[in-house]
Parts: structure tokens; sequence; C-alpha cells
């Protein structure tokens, strides 16, 4: 049996200083944003607390909710399932 090496792509944004989003990653984030009526997007921080200081926060959110100063990176893996990430 031959072993076959599977190139697995990563997307990003146009820009490359997205976060770096494996496809599987892109796909299950696309299905839960299918399931919020009114959430679009997925919004990535960091909080002050935790053991280390800081802690990473991720939570769904509307577009009401981008802020002009927030950075929003688009990632896709096809016209169904696509998503903007905003930091």
């Amino acid at each position: 049996m031959e072993n076959v090496e599977v190139k697995q792509e990563i997307k990003n944004s146009d820009d490359g200083k997205g976060i770096q989003i494996t496809n599987d990653a892109i796909e299950q984030i696309s299905n839960l944003l299918k399931g919020q009526i009114d959430k679009k997007a997925l919004r990535v921080g960091v909080r002050s607390g935790g053991c280390s200081g800081m802690s990473y926060t991720m939570d769904f959110i509307g577009r009401e909710d981008i802020n002009s100063d927030d950075k929003v990176y688009e990632y896709s893996l096809n016209s169904e399932q696509s998503f903007k990430v905003v930091c």
C-alpha cells in the first residue's frame, strides 16, 4: 500500500494578517453559524483574567455588533460556507 501525502490548504484573509483557520475548522464554524438566526460573525479576542492573566474569547455576533475600529476578515470554502471573523 502506498502512502499518499495530502496537502491541506489553510484559508486566510487576502492580506495574510488574519487568523489561520484550517478547512475543517472553517466548515465547522460555518455549520455552527447556520444555526444562529441573528449571528453572522465570530468575534475573537483576549480578556484579562485566567491563570496566566489573559484568556481568549470567542462569541458569535450580529452585523450590528461590528465596530468601526474592528478588524474584519472573510473566510470561505465556497459560496455556502463562508463567514467573517472580527478581532
